[in-house]
Order: C-alpha cells, then structure tokens, then sequence
C-alpha cells in the first residue's frame, strides 16, 4: 500500500510541477526512444523530468502505444535513479533521460522473459546469482514459469541505484516481472 502511495504521491507533484510555471534554472527534460519487439508494433519509451533544478526534479519513465496512449508508467525522485542522479544541468538530464530511455537487445535482437532465471518449484524465489531477480508480489511461482515460458518480449529499465525493474509485454498488455539486482 505504502508503494502506491508513493506513486499517487509522487504523480500528483509531478502534474503539480508541470502546471507550474518554468524557471530559468529548471529541469524540465524530456528524451524518448523507439522500442519494436517483433510483434508488428512499435512502442514509445519516453523519459521526463521536472523540477526547479536537476538534484530536486521528480522523474518519469513512460512505455506509450502507436496511438501514444499510455501503457505503462511509474515515477520516481530522480536523484534516486543511476543514470539520472547527479545531472547538474539540463542539458545533462536530456542525455541521462535518452540513456534511461533506451533498450538493450538480446541476443535475438530482443530482451525475453525466457531470459529470466528459472524459479524451481519449493524455492521461494528464482535462482540467485550475480544478477539476483525478485519477482513482484503480484507474480507468482506459476505465473513467472509461465511467462519465462512464452518468451514473451521484454523491457527492464534502471529504477533505483542497484536495481532494474522488468516489464514483459504478455497478453496484449505490460506485466511488471519484477526487480533485478546488480552484482556487488
């Protein structure tokens, strides 16, 4: 629950900020990036930021569909996320938020769940390595095999300092699959 408050907390200062009027010296940025994953559809991936300066700019990673709708979206403080904390201008932020903003292919071209680490049935999470997942509270043991099993197109983006969050488009929606660590 506290989870999405934040994010309905976090939403609301981002469409406040928005509303408000620009400064000279804000962070109001913006980089966006083509994602195709073979399914005949091309998706958006838009990064924005917003604030009177870099280190106080909330941010938003947004996947939009060909019509420009939203499908998925999340916010978040961007001095909490690794690729954007410590821009100090504005300019810095739009070539942060283009990186945020771009997929990594695998090694068919696209990132799948089939990718994913298995999860054996007893354990109580995936098998960990140097790259630990954790699955979200919504995804089961069942659900995650099932989508490892579809080889369903994926996306993961950096959202904090250690970690990427994984989303997998899966029956004509976004499935957030999780959370994955880095190494250390």
């Amino acid at each position: 629950m506290s989870r999405i408050f934040t994010a309905l907390a976090a939403a609301g200062a981002f469409l406040l900020a928005l509303a408000m009027p620009a400064h000279a010296d804000d962070c109001n940025a913006r980089a966006s990036s083509a994602w195709e994953p073979g399914n005949g559809q091309t998706y958006t991936i838009e990064a924005l930021s917003d604030g009177a300066t870099c280190d106080q700019a909330v941010a938003a990673y947004v996947v939009r569909g060909a019509d420009g709708a939203p499908l998925y979206y999340d916010i978040y403080q961007a001095n909490q996320i690794m690729v954007l904390a410590g821009q100090p201008t504005k300019a810095d932020m739009e070539g942060a938020l283009f990186q945020w903003a771009m997929q990594d292919a695998g090694p068919d071209g696209v990132m799948h769940t089939g990718s994913l680490p298995e999860w054996k049935a007893g354990a109580e999470t995936p098998e960990a390595g140097d790259f630990a997942f954790y699955p979200d509270m919504a995804v089961d043991q069942a659900y995650y095999e099932q989508l490892r099993a579809a080889k369903a197109p994926m996306i993961c983006y950096i959202q904090g300092m250690e970690s990427s969050a994984c989303l997998a488009l899966y029956e004509g929606g976004f499935v957030l699959v999780g959370v994955q660590t880095f190494p250390g």
